[in-house]
């Protein structure tokens, strides 16, 4: 093989890439995997405060009356 060479090959003869290049590989996938995920996760938080708000207004209006919270714990039950 010659020296300086993009590639390494393994004792089963197969060719890979020099573990600094698997090293930054692997370190611009993770980074690319905590982007997404801090994504997903502000989503999640908009989610909850929509909810929030929701549930805090149908609180202040007098929406959730006994009969409505019987039908939501029915509803819960047959889950």
């Amino acid at each position: 093989m010659a020296s300086g060479a993009a590639v390494d090959e393994r004792k089963d003869g197969e060719l890979t890439d020099p573990p600094e290049v698997q090293a930054t590989d692997n370190a611009e996938a993770l980074a690319e995997n905590i982007a997404s995920i801090e994504e997903k996760i502000a989503l999640c938080n908009m989610i909850v405060q929509d909810l929030s708000t929701i549930r805090r207004k149908v609180k202040e209006k007098g929406l959730c009356d006994t009969s409505l919270q019987e039908q939501t714990n029915q509803a819960d039950f047959t889950l």
